[in-house]
C-alpha cells in the first residue's frame, strides 16, 4: 500500500490488497522468569488491592494472556480446561465498529482495493471468524491462527458460496483445547470448501528447530503458533518449517490468492 496523493487534507492510498490484523500477543521472549515473575507478583498485589475498591473489572480483552487472574477466570474444574467463549457474549457492538471502520477506510482513505483479508491470532483469530460471520460480504480471505470456536456449517457454507478463501492454522497440541474433540469434528465443514487450506502441526517449533515452549504463568509455547507465521513459517536458515504443507510460507500463500482472485480462478 503506497500514498496515491493528498484530498482535502486527507491521504489517499492506493492498495491491491488490504490486510487487517486482529491480535495482541503476550510472550516472553528473552526476557528473564526470575524478574517476570517478580513482576507478577508485584501486579497481582495491586490487582487484588484494586478489585478491593471496584464495581466493575474487565478480566480479559484481546488475545490469550498469561496473568492469572485472566486465566484463573477462564479456568472449568469440571472440564479441566480453560474457557474464554463467556468472555466474548458481549461483543456484537464491537463486531459492528469494527467493521464500520474498516469499509470506512477503505471508502474514504483510497482508492479502492482488491482482496481483503483479515488476519487474527487467538482471541483475534475467533474474531476473524465472528466477523465475517456478520459481514461475510467485507472479506475475502481469512487467516484465523489458533482457535477451535470455527464458524457454523451455515456460516461456512456462506463463505464457500462467496467463494471466500480460508487459510486455518491450530497446533494438535494447543495448550488451551483439546484438539481430537475441540477441532477435530469442525474440519470436514472446513474441508467443504474450495478454496480452504488447513494447517494443523504436530508441534509448534522455534526458529532454531527447537519445539516451542513458553511460560507466562502457564504452559502455552504450542498455542502460539502465531510466532511461528511471523517468522513466515521459516526456520532461520530460509528452509520452510512445514515444507509438506506451506512450502513458501503464509506470504507464499497470501501470494497465490491474489494471484488466483485476479486472474479470475
Amino acid at each position: 500500500m503506497k500514498a496515491k496523493g493528498i484530498i482535502n487534507g486527507q491521504v489517499l492510498l492506493q492498495a491491491s490488497s488490504v490486510m487487517l490484523v486482529w491480535m495482541m500477543l503476550y510472550a516472553l521472549l528473552g526476557v528473564d522468569n526470575a524478574v517476570v515473575r517478580e513482576r507478577e507478583r508485584q501486579a497481582e498485589e495491586a490487582y487484588r488491592a484494586y478489585l478491593a475498591d471496584s464495581l466493575v473489572t474487565i478480566v480479559f480483552v484481546g488475545d490469550i494472556m498469561g496473568h492469572e487472574p485472566q486465566y484463573q477466570v477462564a479456568y472449568n474444574q469440571v472440564t479441566g480446561q480453560y474457557e474464554y467463549a463467556d468472555c466474548f457474549r458481549y461483543v456484537a457492538p464491537y463486531i459492528e465498529s469494527a467493521h464500520e471502520l474498516v469499509t470506512s477506510v477503505i471508502a474514504t482513505r483510497t482508492n479502492g482495493v482488491g482482496t481483503r483479508f483479515s488476519f487474527g491470532n487467538s482471541s483475534g483469530a475467533r474474531f476473524v471468524f465472528r466477523l465475517a460471520d456478520a459481514h461475510p460480504e467485507g472479506y475475502d480471505a481469512l487467516i484465523p491462527v489458533g482457535t477451535a470456536d470455527i464458524s457454523s456449517e451455515e456460516h461456512i457454507a456462506e463463505f464457500a458460496a462467496r467463494d471466500m478463501y480460508l487459510l486455518y492454522s491450530e497446533c494438535k497440541r494447543d495448550e488451551f483445547y483439546k484438539f481430537d474433540e475441540d477441532v477435530v469434528p469442525k474440519l470436514p465443514r472446513l474441508a467443504a470448501m474450495k478454496h480452504c487450506v488447513i494447517f494443523t502441526p504436530d508441534w509448534v517449533y522455534n526458529g532454531d528447530g527447537g519445539i516451542a515452549s513458553i511460560f507466562a504463568g502457564v504452559e502455552m509455547g504450542q498455542h502460539c503458533l502465531m510466532n511461528a507465521v511471523q517468522s513466515n513459517l521459516m526456520f532461520d536458515n530460509g528452509t520452510p518449517m512445514y515444507p509438506d504443507i506451506l512450502p513458501n510460507g503464509v506470504t507464499g500463500w497470501i501470494a497465490d490468492v491474489v494471484a488466483e482472485r485476479r486472474g479470475g480462478k
